[in-house]
């Protein structure tokens, strides 16, 4: 049954495409390869040079549209509270397509990559540097981690860990709420300007 929805699908496809004019089925095909490629690069079965290369098989034309959407994925898959290496790997991956460009923006682009890595570290050592600072004061006032549970009729007084005190303090939710807006303000002002860049737009 399943092989006979399969052949059925396929003859779908197969009329669809036959409808098609050559330059749409052109951009399927590409669209397809674009898919491929990233599939590979996210799974970490193609390096960033081995990307470069493989691009250079297309012709002047595909080339410079496969790169642009490659380069636009990578960017827009990036995330402010991803780990380093995925932010240094998509940035690797931006750069080795730029050079195949007949117009680059080399220099902006890794001046922005690096603007991202910078607020990383400076939107992780502000947080750490916050937590801590609560941390200790939970440490040197245990009355502050005293908290009364009420279940039903019973109520309890249990002492929370100084880290449990943090993550439920006022202090800590509000810091979290207003530091998270702030920095992401910020990051998707770079990605913006990323973005711009790889699509061409001259500095």
């Amino acid at each position: 049954m399943n092989e006979k929805l399969s052949l059925r699908a396929k003859e779908r496809i197969a009329k669809i495409m036959e409808g098609l004019t050559p330059e749409k089925k052109r951009e399927i095909q590409i669209s397809e390869r674009i898919k491929s490629l990233l599939s590979e690069f996210y799974r970490g079965s193609l390096a960033p040079e081995d990307l470069w290369r493989r691009l250079r098989e297309f012709s002047i034309q595909d080339k410079e549209y496969i790169a642009r959407e490659i380069q636009l994925n990578l960017i827009e898959t990036m995330s402010l509270g991803a780990s380093e290496e995925e932010i240094q790997k998509r940035g690797e991956g931006i750069l080795a397509v730029e050079v195949l460009k007949r117009k680059r923006n080399t220099s902006l682009i890794e001046s922005n990559l690096n603007l991202i890595k910078s607020l990383q570290k400076k939107y992780r050592k502000e947080k750490e540097n916050v937590y801590q600072s609560l941390k200790q004061e939970f440490e040197d006032n245990p009355e502050l981690r005293v908290k009364t549970i009420k279940r039903g009729n019973t109520t309890m007084v249990v002492q929370l860990s100084a880290e449990e005190a943090v993550k439920q303090s006022p202090e800590w939710k509000n810091f979290v709420s207003e530091y998270e807006r702030r920095y992401h303000q910020e990051f998707i002002k770079i990605i913006e300007r990323l973005k711009e860049e790889a699509k061409g737009r001259e500095g």
